[in-house]
């Protein structure tokens, strides 16, 4: 896949009961691309702007955990946070989709998200 040169980290959020806190685990996944764009909208209130993300990775990355809605990530490598404020200064966003697009001829995950 052309543009698959980048590392990303998928950090995923779970409750623990035991210590009543919030638990965070990272993984890393080196050969994927990351796109990512500026878009604005009017509204009613006027100019809105953020910026969306596409990361797709190629049917032959081995995927180290299922990504799911919600899931940070990352650009780059992170090793462990013990807070979403750790991620202060660095690129990333939230999951809003993930795509199966294992047919055809650049077979990959889509992970999409702002």
């Amino acid at each position: 896949m052309l543009g698959a040169d980048q590392t990303i980290t998928i950090i995923q959020k779970s409750y623990d009961l035991e210590e009543d806190l919030d638990v965070y685990e990272a993984y890393s996944i080196e050969g994927v691309s990351w796109f990512s764009k500026m878009i604005a909208a009017v509204q009613d209130k006027g100019l809105t702007s953020g910026n969306t993300f596409v990361v797709r990775i190629p049917e032959s990355v081995e995927l180290p955990c299922d990504i799911k809605i919600g899931d940070l990530v990352v650009h780059g490598v992170v090793s462990a946070i013990t807070k979403q404020a750790d991620l202060a200064g660095m690129e990333y966003f939230t999951v809003l989709s993930v795509g199966d697009n294992r047919r055809g001829k650049l077979p990959h995950i889509a992970i999409k998200g702002g």
